[in-house]
């Protein structure tokens, strides 16, 4: 048996969190197989197998802290087999719980650019493809950065590390805390302090970066969902166990992934350095889900390909993966835009922030129901409050205005939204 410790962290790092242990002792496993998951004050990352073996031990769990070089447990190497675990890199997660990510580039984000001639075919598997979707780049680029064909998972990796450390010298410096120290509270009576966790702190940093960076502008009007409210109670009245439910949640995101179609803009990217927009030729959304810890963000993809029945299905598993801890459905980069819907919670009205790099965020309050004296509760009206955020530098006011006069168009009418189902 040979002994396993926990690799370098990163610049800096002292100490981690172990999140998750994936990996049972007397498991098999095969290289680059996830074992456990370790949070940081700066990132949340996968430490994954050298080679193939069995793990023999763990001296871990859940909530233990740990330091690099630190043993964690015992495993048995197939021959051959390295002993010493991998340098990690962080996990696909939201960019509302993850540090800023890497400032991406036309090459990453536009695989299919230029001449279909000039892109020759590539060699790589499926977890090296698997890899540069999950985290935002382009087989094209690795390749160029790559030493060996075909290109393999740790070259996705490589690439990523190579642009982390190039933008790193060059990112801005950080917003500073201009506040003044706090006072003494202590005179006033007890105190009790709520330490953050690692992806709390991740998460204001990166919001803080959002703020700051991004100027923010706001467009907001109400649209009358009555018919299609009614629709939706009718189906779901009649709509099999075993299919997951039609909400409203769906529904918004189908009628998003419409009006994204006809206003791609707003399905975007801003390059400051060359000051273009880069547009994606795909439409995958951000849904926001309130979780045990704390607001995620889960992927839900080719949305503008899907039919609502199918919508529902995949809105249903990544929201239940995101609650259990399930990384891979919080690809970092993924969405070209983000719903954050707090109707259910009461919220009467929001301004949400941009989940940099995109450029647009949409919030989404609570139905205000009314009735009109005389009228029956078939024919009462039903109002959704629609606030959309967005980049100013790339979306300007009137152009919100008509991205929301489109989506609100399909809302009030069921039959507006089905000619595009």
């Amino acid at each position: 048996m040979v002994a396993l410790s926990i690799p370098d962290l990163g610049e800096g790092v002292e100490q981690g969190t172990v999140v998750r242990v994936l990996v049972a002792a007397g498991s098999t496993v095969a290289q680059d197989d996830i074992l456990f998951e370790v949070e940081t004050d700066k990132v949340t990352l996968e430490i994954p197998a050298p080679g193939a073996g069995v793990i023999e031990a763990w001296s871990i769990d859940a909530g233990s802290v740990v330091r690099p070089a630190e043993v964690i447990g015992q495993w048995s190497p197939a021959s051959g087999v390295a002993s010493e675990l991998p340098v990690p890199v962080p996990i696909p997660i939201p960019a509302l719980t993850a540090a800023p990510p890497v400032a991406p580039t036309p090459a990453d984000l536009s695989p299919a650019a230029g001449p279909a001639a000039a892109r020759p075919v590539l060699a790589a598997g499926p977890a090296a493809r698997r890899e540069a979707r999950e985290l935002g780049v382009a087989l094209h680029a690795v390749a160029a950065t790559a030493n060996e064909a075909p290109i393999t998972r740790e070259s996705v990796r490589e690439h990523v590390r190579r642009r982390l450390q190039t933008t790193a010298s060059a990112a801005p410096t950080p917003v500073a805390n201009t506040l003044e120290s706090l006072p003494d509270l202590s005179v006033f009576g007890p105190l009790s302090r709520l330490p953050q966790s690692g992806i709390e702190r991740a998460t204001a940093r990166n919001l803080s970066r959002a703020a700051s960076v991004i100027p923010h502008a706001w467009c907001t009007r109400s649209v009358d969902i009555a018919a299609l409210e009614g629709a939706r109670r009718e189906y779901r009245q009649g709509q099999a166990a075993d299919l997951a439910p039609l909400t409203l949640t769906v529904i918004l995101c189908k009628a998003l992934a419409v009006t994204l179609a006809q206003f791609p803009r707003f399905n975007a990217v801003y390059d400051g350095a060359t000051h273009t927009i880069i547009c994606r030729d795909y439409i995958n959304l951000g849904v926001a889900v309130d979780t045990a810890q704390g607001l995620l963000v889960p992927v839900l993809r080719d949305v503008g390909v899907r039919s609502l029945r199918e919508l529902a299905q995949a809105l249903a598993q990544v929201s239940a993966q995101a609650r259990a801890g399930d990384a891979s459905v919080l690809a970092r980069n993924a969405a070209g835009m983000t719903l954050s819907n707090l109707g259910g919670l009461g919220v009467a009205n929001l301004q949400p922030i941009i989940n940099w790099p995109e450029v647009a965020i949409l919030g989404v309050g609570a139905l205000d129901r009314r009735w009109a004296a005389g009228v029956d509760s078939a024919s009462a009206a039903a109002w959704l409050p629609l606030t959309l955020g967005f980049d100013h530098r790339v979306i300007n006011g009137a152009d919100a205005a008509r991205f929301l006069a489109c989506l609100a168009g399909l809302l009030a009418s069921p039959m507006q939204l089905l000619v595009h189902l």
